[in-house]
């Protein structure tokens, strides 16, 4: 694990990094391909190709799109392994995700996607969880999209 921040890093009162500091210090090589965690509630967007993992293409919500972000929740506490990061997003995301596919139009929004950060990067700070409904079960496959605003 690194012991000191690169210059011109983002910090939080005595020069400790926030998770916040962190988040918003990490490079955005272009507006229109964010990591997960710099999207918000109500964003739409494209998987990259080889589906969830790399960066997201951001969408307009009125163009043909595989998801919409529903909650940007925030992980706090203590994990030892990935799969409990998991579970403790999927908990997150669980109920706005529900609360919000009830309100969709019969077969417009199919599947969730649930994006966290790994253990090593939930140690460096990153604490945002995205949670999203699809137009199909992981987000690509048969080329199914939304083609406007989730209600």
């Amino acid at each position: 694990m690194p012991t000191s921040l690169p210059s011109g890093f983002p910090t939080g009162l005595l020069g400790v990094p926030t998770a916040r500091s962190v988040e918003s210090g990490l490079p955005t090589p272009t507006d229109d391909r964010p990591f997960y965690f710099a999207l918000a509630s109500g964003d739409c967007f494209d998987l990259p190709a080889g589906g969830p993992g790399g960066r997201l293409v951001k969408r307009s919500c009125f163009a043909p799109h595989d998801g919409e972000v529903v909650a940007t929740p925030r992980l706090s506490g203590t994990y030892d392994s990935e799969s409990a990061l998991k579970d403790k997003a999927a908990e997150l995301c669980r109920q706005p995700m529900r609360g919000r596919s009830l309100k969709q139009p019969v077969g417009t929004a199919r599947g969730t996607l649930v994006q966290y950060p790994k253990l090593q990067g939930y140690r460096l700070g990153i604490r945002s969880v995205t949670c999203s409904l699809t137009a199909e079960e992981g987000g690509t496959g048969s080329g199914r999209k939304l083609t406007k605003p989730l209600v």
